[in-house]
């Protein structure tokens, strides 16, 4: 567990200062790839799955890529009350749904902004560690480790990849929701001083 939060934080944090963070901590895929054979061939034996962190436990922790942004995206599409990112949710809501998130971390932008660091880092931490003791302590059942595609559309993954689907599709639900509670006040403060900046810009018209 220490050494997947630390991954995840290299991940996210490398993201942030925009360079492609599963490019920058790819020494984590063979160990992951091993844990999800390991319990796949588990699972096809019919045995106990070994291995908490396999498979679509990774899906159930990045919904809309890495950092979590569908969340973030759900909030600011919902939401947002200026025109600037009203018109960057329009546009990323589509591409989030499938794990694709650059159209909302170029965007906003989410990367080198002070002000979106914390929902950006801290929710992931956050939902690697409730999903972590769910499965740990058996609320959530373990993950087969069938290989679920990134691009999977976000609640998905739970459900395909999980060995008891309905968990794994409430699991990738409540997280969702969380993400959004997470996302919500900060896209409120960016989206606010946005507005505020385009009704200077009227009135000065």
């Amino acid at each position: 567990m220490p050494v997947y939060i630390l991954y995840q934080i290299l991940m996210t944090l490398f993201m942030f200062c925009g360079i492609h963070g599963s490019s920058a901590v790819a020494w984590m895929t063979p160990i992951m790839t091993a844990a999800t054979q390991e319990n796949l061939a588990a699972y096809s034996a019919g045995l106990e799955l070994p291995n908490i962190i396999a498979g679509a436990f990774e899906n159930c922790i990045l919904i809309g890529g890495i950092g979590a942004t569908m969340g973030g995206c759900i909030v600011m599409f919902l939401f947002a009350k200026s025109r600037r990112y009203k018109q960057v949710s329009r546009v990323a809501i589509i591409p989030q749904i499938f794990n694709i998130g650059e159209p909302f971390l170029f965007g906003v932008p989410v990367m080198l902004n002070p002000i979106l660091f914390f929902p950006y880092m801290g929710g992931v931490l956050i939902n690697t560690v409730i999903v972590y003791t769910l499965v740990a302590t058996g609320v959530v059942a373990r993950f087969t480790g069938v290989t679920i595609p990134w691009t999977l559309q976000g609640i998905l993954g739970g459900l395909l990849g999980c060995s008891v689907p309905w968990q794994g599709f409430l699991l990738q639900i409540g997280i969702l929701i969380l993400d959004m509670v997470i996302w919500y006040p900060f896209i409120k403060i960016i989206d606010n001083k946005e507005r505020a900046t385009e009704e200077k810009l009227e009135a000065a018209k």
